[in-house]
C-alpha cells in the first residue's frame, strides 16, 4: 500500500510543514488493523481516503468532531490532542525521548522533553522507587537483609 507498510508495522507519514517525510512505527494492534484495512487493495492504493474516496488530507476534523461528542469527550478535545496523548503514553511506558521524537517528526528531542519532560522524570522516579533492592527489610529499625 501506497501510505502503509504491509510487511513492516508502520505508516508513511509523507512531509509536513517543516517535517521530512518519515516512517511511524505501529504496536501489534495497529499493525493487525492497518494490515485488515490493506486486504483486497493494490501495491500503490492509498488506505487513509476519505469518504468522497479521496487521498486522506485535513478532511478529519468534522468527523472526528463527531465521533468526539459521541464517545462523551469535551468538545475542546481535538484531533491533534491524539498525538499528545500518544507520546504521553510512550513516555510514561519508559520510551526514551529520542523514539517519541522520532515517532512524532522531531528532529531531535529538544521539544518533546520540554513538552512531556515531566512525564519522563515520574517515570523516572516510579522505575527507582519500585525497582531498586531493599538495602534493609525495616527502614525505621534498620534490619538489615539476610
Amino acid at each position: 500500500m501506497e501510505d502503509v507498510a504491509y510487511q513492516i508495522y508502520g505508516l508513511r507519514i509523507p512531509a509536513f510543514k517543516r517535517s521530512p517525510a518519515r516512517f511511524a512505527f505501529l504496536p501489534d494492534e495497529g499493525r493487525a488493523f492497518f494490515q485488515q484495512c490493506c486486504v483486497g487493495r493494490a501495491p500503490r492504493d492509498h488506505v487513509l481516503l476519505s469518504e468522497s474516496g479521496k487521498v486522506w488530507r485535513r478532511q478529519h476534523a468534522g468527523p472526528f468532531r463527531l465521533a468526539a461528542a459521541r464517545a462523551g469527550l469535551p468538545s475542546t478535545f481535538v484531533f491533534h490532542g491524539l498525538r499528545h496523548t500518544y507520546a504521553s503514553d510512550l513516555i510514561c511506558h519508559g520510551v526514551p525521548l529520542e523514539v517519541v521524537a522520532r515517532q512524532l517528526g522531531h528532529a531531535d528531542t529538544r521539544t518533546v522533553a520540554s513538552t512531556y519532560g515531566h512525564l519522563a522524570e515520574r517515570y523516572r522516579e516510579e522505575m527507582i522507587r519500585s525497582r531498586f533492592s531493599a538495602l534493609v527489610t525495616d527502614p525505621v529499625e534498620g534490619r538489615s537483609i539476610g
